[in-house]
């Protein structure tokens, strides 16, 4: 009998929770209105480096551990971690928007930070969807050994753990299919319809308000 290992348990709350420690890092920071916050402590770097040494660990974790590893927990693992940093990539697309916004308006200075911030916020968060990837990436190699997925399939799943928002809608489809973790997606996808719908509400009232 396989022997389990006990931190493919832990290993995602560590990451879950250093996301947002990065995340307050960067709004905790007197540079916010910069386009690289200028790191001033000890702490900051620890903060700003977090995610990202979490996720080479989260790598070298399952790669040495693969043959003990269940893929029912590396589904899990990769189910907990998405979906506890959809509130983080909504806020941080939402920031990207901004500035792309902002690149749109004619001032110089505006141009520049507009696009500049976008590039540097995207790979941020791509570099923190790479250290997710591991377990998400593990689960379908490991789904293909035992028979569950075909090679195409298990090769294109492990593609889309790369992109934003598409990793997230595939581990929901699964979730659901497979009936794991089901009732708390549908939960998810309610409360994400909810506020999508209240803020078109809030747009079309704000852009009749302003034409009156």
């Amino acid at each position: 009998m396989v022997k389990k290992s006990k931190f493919i348990k832990i290993l995602p709350i560590f990451y879950i929770l250093s996301v947002y420690i990065f995340l307050l890092t960067i709004l905790s920071s007197n540079r916010v209105a910069q386009v690289v916050p200028i790191v001033e402590s000890d702490i900051e770097k620890i903060g700003l480096l977090l995610p990202f040494v979490l996720g080479l660990i989260n790598l070298i974790f399952v790669v040495f551990n693969f043959k003990n590893l269940d893929v029912r927990d590396l589904f899990d693992s990769s189910m907990l971690i998405k979906y506890a940093l959809i509130p983080f990539y909504m806020f941080g697309g939402l920031v990207i928007f901004l500035f792309i916004l902002c690149s749109l308006i004619p001032l110089p200075f505006l141009m520049i930070i507009g696009p500049t911030a976008t590039i540097l916020l995207s790979l941020m968060g791509w570099g923190i969807l790479i250290g997710e990837a591991p377990f998400s990436v593990g689960y379908f190699i490991k789904a293909y050994k035992e028979g569950k997925y075909g090679r195409v399939r298990s090769f294109v799943s492990s593609i889309l753990q790369f992109f934003f928002f598409v990793d997230v809608v595939l581990f929901m489809m699964l979730g659901i299919r497979d009936d794991r973790w089901k009732r708390i997606t549908k939960i998810i996808i309610g409360a994400i319809v909810v506020l999508a719908i209240l803020s078109m509400i809030r747009i079309i009232f704000f852009i009749g308000y302003k034409q009156i």
